[in-house]
């Protein structure tokens, strides 16, 4: 089945190795060494046993409560990144976050659709790294929004540009104090 026949039926044909056998392709050296700690810290977060279980119980809660999954994932995994951003004190290069982004995006689609805890499909991996990237990049780029939208740049805590508080929109586990 080729992707857009694979998109049109609603079938998730996304692989985490995939994707990252093509990102390390084209970086070098020390730029994937890098990469590979960013993503094994956020694999730390998203699988450790003290957060797992609850960061899936607040994921079908909100699944429950009609919550768009590409939403859901691509915040969670936006405010994965923000943490360790913080964390590492400023020093990961910021260059490593949406590449590191979307590979924990895709292990979570995968573990999601392999668990039969989600319906996901290849938009709902396109979705989640779009909310995802718009998330940090307003964050790390104020002007971002004004870049892509001609709208007011967002405030530094990477909220919507409508002001609501991102928790009304879907709350997260990190946004829940799961982190």
């Amino acid at each position: 089945m080729q992707p857009q026949q694979a998109q049109a039926s609603g079938t998730f044909t996304i692989t985490e190795q995939a994707l990252e056998t093509e990102m390390m392709k084209k970086l070098k050296p020390n730029d994937q060494s890098v990469l590979t700690r960013v993503y094994t810290a956020g694999m730390k977060i998203l699988f450790s046993p003290e957060t797992h279980q609850k960061m899936v119980q607040e994921f079908d809660q909100q699944m429950q409560k009609g919550v768009d999954v590409g939403q859901l994932i691509g915040t969670d995994i936006a405010h994965i990144m923000v943490l360790l951003f913080n964390e590492s004190k400023g020093t990961m290069p910021k260059g490593v976050l949406i590449p590191a982004g979307t590979l924990l995006i895709a292990k979570s689609c995968e573990f999601l659709h392999e668990d039969h805890i989600a319906p996901v499909t290849d938009q709902n991996f396109s979705d989640a790294v779009h909310v995802m990237t718009s998330a940090v990049m307003s964050k790390f780029d104020p002007s971002f929004a004004a870049k892509v939208g001609g709208q007011q740049a967002p405030a530094q805590n990477a909220q919507p540009a409508s002001t609501a508080p991102a928790p009304q929109q879907a709350p997260s586990a990190l946004q829940q104090g799961g982190m």
